[in-house]
């Protein structure tokens, strides 16, 4: 039986207080991709990466910030949970 890449990775926490959520979505997506981070696009293409570490962790309110890298369908929610799954063509 062939093995069937995963179609979607969630990660539920950001590293220290220092952790950045970019790097955990380039991971991820890396990850599902099957490919190394180095080979993706600058997230920064995509996306503003000092606005969305600045709202992540978000303790008190609720935070949602979806959109598409590298055909990639990425969702970050509050406080530090991140979504990516392959994006419908």
């Amino acid at each position: 039986m062939e093995d069937l890449p995963e179609s979607e990775i969630v990660r539920t926490s950001v590293p220290g207080p220092n952790g950045s959520v970019v790097d955990v979505i380039v991971e991820a997506v890396a990850e599902l991709q099957g490919r190394s981070a180095l080979d993706l696009p600058p997230l920064t293409e995509t996306v503003d990466g000092d606005a969305l570490d600045s709202l992540f962790p978000a303790d008190s309110v609720e935070v949602t910030v979806s959109f598409t890298f590298d055909g990639t369908d990425v969702v970050v929610q509050s406080p530090a949970t991140v979504h990516v799954s392959l994006a419908d063509d």
